[in-house]
């Protein structure tokens, strides 16, 4: 029997202009939220993206890592 091949880490991470984002749905799951009030908490301003949120279906949008750290912890201090 053959080995298994070695599994690979999925990651769900995208670099846009050098800032690291990931999925509304990734950072619902990170967060242990809904994908519907991750969308509330980037409308609020609570959370940002690389770029301007679109209003239109089907448009992956993306929100920046950093965001997610200040949301998390805080902010910048």
């Amino acid at each position: 029997m053959p080995a298994a091949a070695p599994s690979t880490p999925q990651t769900d991470l995208v670099l846009i202009d050098g800032r690291a984002a990931v999925t509304v749905a990734r950072t619902a799951a990170l967060l242990d939220l809904s994908d519907d009030t991750i969308f509330r908490l980037i409308d609020a301003g609570e959370l940002s993206t690389p770029a301007r949120r679109p209003r239109t279906r089907g448009v992956t949008v993306l929100v920046t890592a950093e965001s997610i750290r200040d949301y998390l912890y805080g902010g910048a201090a």
